[in-house]
């Protein structure tokens, strides 16, 4: 039997924090990740400055569906 939870770590750099918009790359990999069996079940987001830029992450918990 495998596992039933996946936490996944999805960074995106450069970013401008204050503009709004689509994701669209971490909502591909998502895509990717439910078309794999896994649901998505809960999210975080965090913020944060490093030498490369801003930077955000979302880090999410799947569970298989």
């Amino acid at each position: 039997m495998g596992h039933a939870l996946l936490v996944y770590k999805f960074i995106e750099a450069n970013t401008n924090s204050r503009a709004t918009g689509p994701m669209n790359a971490m909502a591909e990999q998502i895509q990717a990740i439910e078309a794999e069996g896994w649901a998505l079940a809960n999210f975080a987001v965090g913020e944060g400055k490093a030498l490369s830029g801003e930077r955000v992450a979302l880090i999410c918990l799947f569970r298989r569906s």
